[in-house]
């Protein structure tokens, strides 16, 4: 993903376990503690809905998603689904900083990254805040100094700047794009790996010179890259689903209503097996990350063939556990069932029968009796460890 800028806080002063929210941020980083420190389990995008598990703590909540569970901060969730009609007025607003607006467009473009006039907006005030952060990078001295000689043959701005940035030759460039304003200039070049290097700062033609001031990679999400004007190229760092039918994780999860208190039990012991697969995922993907960072741009392609070849081997170890504690989870569930229908039968069976009884006579006597009226006549006998397996029919 894109660095995220500042987020704009939402204000949610009280919320309670089982409320539903919704991302607002462009992404939310699911975590296994409420602590920026703590392991990534998921990036849950903009306007998937979490269920609320407990209390907030410290601007964090506890949250179910639809991949798994994880804390969340709060400021960027909210009640509602994200608007982006919103969030494009809120990115016009006189005053608006360029860090927050265009942070409000990278939320936009994410919920919407089809959309012309939403794309163009973000790309124009893409490049004005990169020529921004060149201003205020100058203004504190904090700048790199990196001069390189103009190549011969350039005689303008714009051809001296594309000639001296270009990819090398057989580097794995696949898309670039810059600006300038006067001598300033700023450059961005895309790697078929989905790698982002971006750079900034400016040419002086009298010197036959090109000083890049500003440098900096990312991995822009394809909602980002689609409002950049690319489209086609994915993160190859991103976990990969297995070959067949299993899901990623094996998180395709079941429901079930039925009073049987050895669900719960076996929902969570799958839910556990998914949460370890999909951290141990998200460690492929950042010992992957760390490798790309040192490919540089000579031989790029035969270094990333072994950085994912490497990365889609840590993700096979990740996976293979799942199919067998999916069944020790299942062996635990019918053990348990089992249990549970031989401690029915001895306590509960006979009992039950008798109100099912009651109640059919209930009916027959009195046809205008309801069920719930005959029902409360005839359980005053029924075991209360019966009653919630008993009654659930009715």
């Amino acid at each position: 993903m894109i660095p995220l800028l500042p987020l704009l806080a939402t204000t949610l002063l009280h919320v309670a376990p089982g409320e539903m929210l919704h991302v607002q941020a462009s992404a939310l980083n699911l975590r296994s503690a409420p602590k920026a420190s703590a392991t990534l389990r998921d990036q849950v995008p903009i306007g998937h809905a979490c269920r609320v598990l407990s209390p907030p703590q410290e601007g964090w909540v506890e949250l179910s998603c639809p991949r798994g569970n994880g804390f969340g901060k709060l400021e960027l969730l909210g009640p509602e689904y994200p608007n982006h009609a919103q969030f494009l007025a809120q990115a016009k607003e006189p005053g608006r900083s360029l860090p927050d607006a265009l942070n409000l467009l990278q939320r936009a473009v994410t919920l919407r990254p089809d959309d012309p006039p939403t794309q163009m907006a973000f790309r124009e005030l893409f490049w004005k805040a990169e020529f921004d952060r060149l201003v205020r990078a100058r203004a504190t001295n904090k700048i790199l100094k990196k001069e390189s000689s103009l190549p011969k043959g350039c005689v303008d701005l714009g051809s001296c700047m594309v000639a001296a940035l270009a990819p090398k030759p057989g580097s794995t460039v696949v898309w670039s794009d810059g600006y300038f304003q006067g001598t300033d200039v700023v450059f961005g070049q895309l790697f078929a790996d989905g790698l982002f290097h971006l750079r900034s700062g400016f040419v002086d033609l009298r010197k036959r010179t090109l000083t890049v001031q500003l440098e900096s990679f990312m991995v822009p999400s394809e909602a980002v890259l689609k409002g950049l004007g690319v489209s086609g190229v994915k993160d190859a760092c991103a976990p990969q689903p297995p070959a067949g039918d299993e899901a990623l994780c094996g998180d395709d999860f079941e429901q079930s209503c039925a009073p049987d208190g050895c669900w719960d039990s076996y929902d969570e012991c799958k839910q556990t097996s998914v949460t370890h697969c999909q951290e141990c995922k998200f460690t492929c993907k950042n010992s992957c990350t760390d490798c790309r960072m040192k490919c540089g741009t000579d031989n790029r392609q035969e270094c990333m063939a072994s950085c994912i070849e490497a990365t889609r081997q840590c993700e096979a170890t990740c996976q293979k556990p799942v199919k067998a504690d999916r069944a020790s989870c299942q062996a635990k569930y019918e053990t348990c069932s089992q249990e549970t229908e031989r401690e029915w039968n001895r306590t509960c069976k006979a009992p039950c029968h008798h109100v099912y009884s009651c109640v059919d006579r209930c009916q027959q006597e009195d046809p205008a009796a309801d069920r719930s009226t005959c029902l409360e006549q005839c359980d005053d006998h029924l075991p209360e460890t019966c009653r919630e397996s008993c009654l659930f029919n009715f």
